[in-house]
């Protein structure tokens, strides 16, 4: 018997459409008559031969909303760029000098501690200052 082994040139699958994307890329999917839009990551790329011939088609698999769904063409889908962790995400030092200033003087923030316990007196003054920061934006 003769052993059959995967050469390099072999796998390399040019399809300009499915090129496009990678794993791992942010999709958005607008609405068709299967689908509603949506925004997801892809998780799989795959040719998948149509029944009954030896016609390959792509197939893209997304992850959104906790659900998987597959069977997008390239067509289905168009990239955008992904959301920056850092958007909004990065306290000014002024925040971060108030914040600490409620966690290690709460009554300052706070008021009084009255018969809360020390931790829940902390997260009202801490969340006092968050909330007076997003009034001043």
């Amino acid at each position: 018997m003769r052993e059959l082994k995967l050469q390099p040139e072999n796998t390399i699958v040019d399809i300009p459409d499915l090129n496009r994307f990678q794993i791992g890329d942010h999709v958005v999917v607008d609405a068709t008559g299967d689908f509603d839009r949506f925004e997801g990551v892809i998780i799989g790329m795959e040719l998948r031969r149509m029944y009954g011939s030896s016609y390959l088609k792509p197939s893209i698999t997304i992850l959104h909303d906790g659900c998987i769904t597959d069977e997008f063409k390239p067509s289905d889908c168009r990239k955008v760029d992904p959301p920056s962790p850092a958007t909004n995400m990065e306290p000014s030092d002024e925040l971060r000098k108030r914040v600490m200033r409620a966690i290690f003087d709460p009554g300052a923030t706070e008021g009084f501690k009255g018969d809360r316990d020390l931790t829940t007196w902390q997260t009202d003054a801490v969340m006092r200052v968050i909330a007076e920061g997003r009034a001043d934006a």
